[in-house]
């Protein structure tokens, strides 16, 4: 297990290896269990990377590699963990905004999200800060 952030209440966001060769998968760490979040479908593996006060949590899928000769990797898609599995982050901005966020870095107690874009045009990395209604 890799443990990447930890927030007032003591829980703690990560991601759990197992044993049997299959990929990482994020977890929550709280009351003394160990919580598989999943991974967006498609994705190979997840990783959470933030928890806020409110236990909400961000982080990252990860998509298989997509040509081997030459090398080029999967993509990246962050997501929020709700209730019902793990939401891709990029379906909740508008469609023409010219950003494809990559990995969810970091969220705060207002549920702002920061994470990493690139811009869908030139391909120029960006922080973008997304902010709930």
């Amino acid at each position: 297990m890799s443990v990447f952030a930890i927030n007032d209440n003591g829980e703690i966001a990560g991601q759990v290896f197992t044993n049997s060769g299959v990929p990482s998968y994020a977890a929550k760490f709280a009351n003394g269990v160990w919580t598989d979040l999943g991974v967006i479908s498609g994705a190979v593996a997840s990783r959470a990377t933030a928890i806020n006060s409110s236990g909400q949590i961000v982080g990252t899928a990860f998509f298989p590699q997509t040509q081997y000769h030459p090398p080029k990797p999967g993509k990246h898609v962050p997501f929020l963990s709700t209730g019902s599995g793990l939401e891709n982050l990029n379906t909740l901005i508008p469609s023409g905004s010219g950003f494809i966020l990559t990995d969810a870095v970091s969220i705060n107690a207002s549920g702002q999200i920061l994470c990493d874009a690139t811009n869908s045009t030139g391909g120029d990395e960006h922080a973008v800060l997304l902010t709930p209604k």
